[in-house]
């Protein structure tokens, strides 16, 4: 999560809030210093990063994959109003339009299959109940 070059002078978001705790194969595990419980970063200072939110009480649960610094996608393990009333973690996708996140879905049999080894990590590394 370097903070130098031009791509980080162009874009201040907040990047040093973030700390890299370890890695997981290609995705790099950050924690929001003062408050882990924030979302991921907005922005990558490298084009093409896959980031996962530790928090202590969950685990990781939550990947978000990023092109060209902007966020393409997030799947997340976690409470979904919107999608079950249960307010059990569920798996489900959010993807980004124009940097904006859009609504939660259910992920397809060809989604499971494109993220599997990343729907791996969060079932791994999640601490909720299954």
């Amino acid at each position: 999560m370097s903070s130098r070059g031009s791509f980080a002078e162009m874009m201040n978001s907040g990047y040093r809030e973030y700390e890299t705790t370890r890695w997981i194969k290609d995705v790099e595990v950050v924690s929001r210093i003062g408050d882990p419980r924030k979302a991921l970063p907005d922005v990558s200072h490298s084009p093409d990063a896959i980031y996962a939110k530790y928090v202590d009480k969950y685990g990781v649960n939550a990947i978000k994959f990023f092109k060209n610094h902007e966020p393409i996608a997030s799947l997340e393990y976690s409470e979904e109003p919107n999608l079950d009333k249960s307010r059990e973690p569920l798996l489900h996708i959010h993807y980004y339009i124009d940097g904006k996140r859009q609504k939660p879905r259910l992920l397809t049999d060809e989604e499971k299959k494109k993220y599997g080894e990343y729907i791996e990590i969060i079932y791994k590394e999640s601490k909720h109940e299954r």
